[in-house]
C-alpha cells in the first residue's frame, strides 16, 4: 500500500529540492528547541524515502530511529539511517521499544492522513508516550487553508484537513505545552520570510506551469512549486510535561 507515493517522489531535481526543504525544517526545528542535533535521540514517523534521515545522520544526530508501514519506502530509509533503525509499524500501535525513548519525534507530511480529527487526537497520545519527559512532538502538515482543493489533489490517501489551529487543539487536548502553532513557509517560520512566500503564492501561475510542464516533461511544476517554496504548512511544537 502506498508505493505510488515512492514512484513520485523519486525524479531527481524533486529530490534535491526536498532535502533542501528538510534541512531548512531541522534548522528551524532545532531553533524552537534551542538545542544541538548531536545531543538528540530522535524518533521520526512516516519516514518516506528517508531524506530527513539522511540529513539527521550527516549532521550528526546522537540517534535516530525512523517508523514505516511501508516496506519500500521503509527499505529506502534504511540506507539513508545507515547504522540507525528503521521499524515497521506505524500510528496508534507504535512499536513498543519506542516508549520513552526520545527527545523529540518528528511527523513530516503525516498527521493528516488520520482518517478523522478523533484519530488524530489518539495518534498524539502515542506521540507523546514516545518521549522523555519534556520532549517535544514536531508536527509539519499541508495547511488546508492554503492548499484549498489541493490538499486532497496532491496525494490520494490525505483524510484529516489540517491547520495549525486544529492541530494546536488536538495537542492542547492532551494536556502538552503547545510551544509554537504557526505556518511555516519556505521550510521556515521567519516572519519576514513566510510573507513574501505567501506573496509569491498569490502571483505564481499555478495553473499555466502545470500545463506547459505538463506537456514538456510529463510532471505538474506549477503546483510542485507552489507546494515546494509557497503554500503554507501547518508547524506545531508541543512539549510533554515533565510530571
Amino acid at each position: 500500500m502506498y508505493d505510488e507515493f515512492a514512484d513520485r517522489t523519486t525524479w531527481g531535481p524533486g529530490t534535491a529540492v526536498q532535502k533542501w526543504f528538510i534541512r531548512r525544517v531541522l534548522h528551524s526545528i532545532l531553533k524552537v528547541l534551542k538545542q544541538d542535533l548531536k545531543d538528540l535521540e530522535v524518533l521520526e514517523i512516516g519516514t518516506g524515502m528517508g531524506h530527513f534521515a539522511e540529513v539527521a545522520v550527516m549532521d550528526g544526530v546522537k540517534r535516530y530511529v525512523g517508523v514505516e508501514p511501508n516496506q519500500v519506502l521503509r527499505e529506502s530509509a534504511q540506507q539513508s539511517a545507515g547504522r540507525f533503525e528503521v521499524l515497521a509499524g506505524g500510528l496508534p500501535n507504535l512499536p513498543a521499544s519506542t516508549t520513552g525513548q526520545f527527545d523529540f519525534v518528528v511527523l513530516t507530511h503525516v498527521f493528516e492522513h488520520a482518517k478523522s480529527g478523533y484519530e488524530a487526537r489518539e495518534w498524539a497520545d502515542a506521540l507523546l508516550a514516545t518521549l522523555k519527559p519534556g520532549g517535544h512532538v514536531i508536527v509539519i502538515s499541508p495547511d488546508v487553508l492554503d492548499y484549498k482543493g489541493f490538499f486532497w489533489a496532491t496525494d490520494w490517501s490525505h483524510a484529516f484537513p489540517t491547520s495549525a489551529e486544529n492541530v494546536r487543539q488536538i495537542f492542547a487536548d492532551t494536556g502538552g505545552n503547545v510551544k509554537v502553532a504557526k505556518r511555516m513557509r519556505f521550510g521556515t517560520i521567519n516572519p519576514f520570510v513566510t510573507s513574501l512566500a505567501f506573496l509569491a503564492s498569490k502571483i505564481w501561475p499555478t495553473k499555466l506551469a502545470n500545463l506547459v510542464s505538463r506537456s514538456l516533461l510529463g510532471r505538474e511544476l506549477g503546483t510542485s512549486v507552489q507546494v515546494a517554496f509557497f503554500w503554507g504548512l501547518a508547524f506545531v511544537v508541543t512539549q510533554k510535561p515533565t510530571q
